[in-house]
């Protein structure tokens, strides 16, 4: 049984019921039904299976099947979020690995393999969520890819788009795409899991969501701070204004242009990354890790004492390292 349970002991509804149907679950191996199916395996993985006898055209293109009996193990409500989540982090991760600057042949190759893996993914995904067995979560999970297009458009639209901007601007939209690309999945995965485990008290679930929300975006923020470390040191290009650069930002307004044409000019990574060097930028943005994991910390008070909960927050210190 997974932690996420156990960190909504005394809180969920016949807590103590719940426990001890997921325990038999493990034991029983019923935890093995989240590979199958809904519906009968030859309608989900091959062409269409229940063609009528009269589509003579078809028949030797397409071989007529005997569709396999629909499974009738029911959904449990303990199958994890997490796996859904996972799935959907990956997708993202291949999505992000695309080169938009590729022009060999094996490069595009590369390109077309990273988005058919990223989409093949989030199918997956998509299709496990018929076994979550709750609809409110069924939803949070399902937004979140949503999210993560809406997340990674903007950053686009940042790296590519030229358009004179202010500090404050800037900074909503670093927030904002912060929290659809990181901290959205965190956030709504951690509500789920509280749904699941059987809490239905708004104030349990808002106390999951923040704190996930929070983690995601010190977790962002942590990312973040550790790639302009290595810009300063290698002088690559920062691929768009993220913390450290809006914190030198305040201290050098001459990175304002920059920012504002994407660091698309030959001496922009140079110049941007000497002046995220002699500003505090990368500091301050250590700072701000620091204050969203004390706000995801002390929202750990309200959960109920077990191993679970001392896990969390001794995850959230961890956070904090520069190094894992």
């Amino acid at each position: 049984m997974g932690q996420r349970e156990h960190a909504t002991n005394g809180l969920g509804e016949d807590w103590e019921a719940m426990e001890w149907n997921a325990a038999w679950e493990v034991a029983s191996g019923r935890m093995e039904e989240f590979e199958q199916p809904l519906t009968c395996g030859d309608v989900l993985h091959y062409w269409n299976p229940s063609m009528p006898d009269h589509a003579e055209s078809f028949d030797s293109i397409f071989p007529l099947q005997t569709a396999s009996a629909i499974s009738t193990f029911s959904s449990s409500p303990f199958v994890k979020p997490s796996f859904h989540s996972s799935m959907i982090q990956i997708a993202s991760m291949l999505h992000d690995e695309i080169s938009v600057t590729t022009s060999s042949t094996q490069g595009v190759f590369s390109n077309k393999l990273a988005i058919l893996g990223g989409d093949f993914l989030l199918g997956r995904a998509s299709a496990a969520l018929s076994h979550l067995g709750d609809s409110e979560v069924v939803e949070l999970v399902a937004s979140v890819i949503s999210n993560l297009v809406e997340g990674r458009v903007i950053e686009l639209k940042t790296e590519y788009a030229s358009s004179p901007l202010t500090p404050r601007d800037a900074w909503h939209t670093y927030f904002k795409m912060t929290y659809l690309k990181t901290g959205s999945l965190l956030a709504k995965g951690a509500r789920s899991a509280m749904i699941l485990g059987g809490c239905r008290n708004e104030i349990w679930k808002e106390v999951a969501y923040t704190f996930g929300r929070n983690i995601g975006v010190a977790l962002q923020l942590v990312d973040d701070a550790r790639e302009h470390e290595s810009c300063v040191s290698t002088s690559t290009r920062p691929r768009t204004a993220s913390s450290p650069i809006l914190f030198a930002w305040e201290e050098h307004p001459a990175l304002g242009p920059l920012i504002e044409h994407g660091f698309t000019e030959p001496e922009d990574a140079m110049v941007a990354n000497d002046l995220v060097r002699r500003s505090c930028g990368i500091d301050r943005t250590w700072g701000l890790i620091h204050d969203y994991v004390t706000r995801a910390s002390n929202l750990l008070q309200y959960l109920p004492d077990s191993d679970s909960r001392l896990a969390l927050d001794l995850f959230t210190q961890r956070i904090v390292e520069r190094t894992s």
